[in-house]
């Protein structure tokens, strides 16, 4: 299922492909959220076995109504980068938005 992503002010940041089953998640609440949990591994220079530390990262995209566009959504909460982590997705930013990250 492909979406546009807008900015809070209706800018086109790109389009973002989520999983068909994501769209039952809109129909419902008008949005859809994720939660990406990384175990990640560490070691203390004085013990051998390391502990483990899990990191909960929430990302939620929900319906812009107000937008201009068709299908169009918008970040609540999380960012790209986390958006694109969530298996299952994809992002595919447009122009204006990568003019933006130049320098």
């Amino acid at each position: 299922m492909r979406l546009k992503l807008v900015s809070p002010k209706d800018t086109l940041i790109g389009h973002v492909d989520v999983p068909d089953h994501w769209r039952e998640w809109f129909k419902r609440s008008g949005a859809a959220s994720a939660e990406l949990c990384n175990p990640l591994q560490y070691r203390e220079a004085a013990k051998a076995t390391p502990p483990f530390q899990t990191v909960i990262e929430h990302v939620t995209l929900v319906k812009a109504e107000w937008s201009q566009y068709e299908d169009a959504v918008y970040l609540l909460h999380g960012t790209v980068e986390q958006l694109e982590a969530i298996p299952g997705v994809s992002f595919a930013p447009s122009m204006a938005y990568l003019r933006s990250q130049l320098p």
